[in-house]
């Protein structure tokens, strides 16, 4: 089961789950237990992956990818729950996440070896998506956004075990290998500030980059 916590102004204490059984539930903390504030279940796979967005203190919004390469998007909005499908990925969605300066920007990567960086577009009310192949020809396994970051940093792991760090220069993103390890990443994440990325590889060690190392 995947499942990730959120703090929202309005909400409070929030936990989103997705699992095999194919539900995305979102848990709303009451004393010692979670009530259940909204159920998901159109998703035809497995849920692989789960993000919230750090969109306002009057919207709700967060993500579910599946194993079937659709990503469900579910916004509170007019005291009710809507969700729109996208789809993504050929060959399933590995991970997604949320931009953390911009809300309705987020980046998905999936089975067929391709980067997505989703934005919405207000005029038309789509999400649409700025596709890069993935830097080795290999899955890319996850991706996360820098956090506290006006220039849309991110990072992403993959099974040949190398660790990139992506920039965006213009309307180019660059990337560069920061780390290089002989076993398969499976994780990414950043400090609170955004000056530290550990990566976690599939025999369970971190590695751990420094801001003076990301300094491009």
């Amino acid at each position: 089961m995947w499942k990730v916590d959120y703090s929202h102004p309005m909400f409070g204490s929030l936990l989103v789950s997705g699992g095999f059984d194919r539900k995305v539930n979102l848990w709303k903390e009451s004393g010692s237990i979670y009530d259940k504030l909204f159920e998901y279940n159109e998703h035809t796979n497995a849920v692989t992956c789960v993000a919230f967005s750090n969109a306002s203190k009057d919207v709700l919004l967060f993500g579910s990818g599946c194993l079937d390469g659709n990503i469900a998007l579910h916004q509170y909005r007019g005291d009710n729950f809507y969700t729109e499908k996208i789809k993504a990925h050929n060959f399933g969605v590995n991970a997604i996440s949320f931009n953390k300066t911009n809300p309705f920007v987020f980046a998905s990567c999936g089975n067929d070896k391709l980067i997505k960086i989703w934005t919405y577009q207000k005029e038309t009310g789509n999400w649409v998506p700025e596709i890069n192949n993935t830097p080795d020809d290999s899955i890319t396994t996850d991706i996360a956004f820098k956090e506290n970051d006006v220039n849309d940093s991110f990072a992403t792991c993959n099974e040949d075990g190398i660790v990139y760090y992506w920039k965006k220069h213009g309307a180019q993103w660059t990337y560069r290998p920061v780390i290089e390890y002989t076993e398969a990443m499976v994780k990414v994440s950043w400090s609170d500030n955004g000056n530290v990325l550990v990566a976690v590889s599939v025999d369970g060690k971190e590695h751990i980059v420094g801001e003076s190392e990301l300094v491009n």
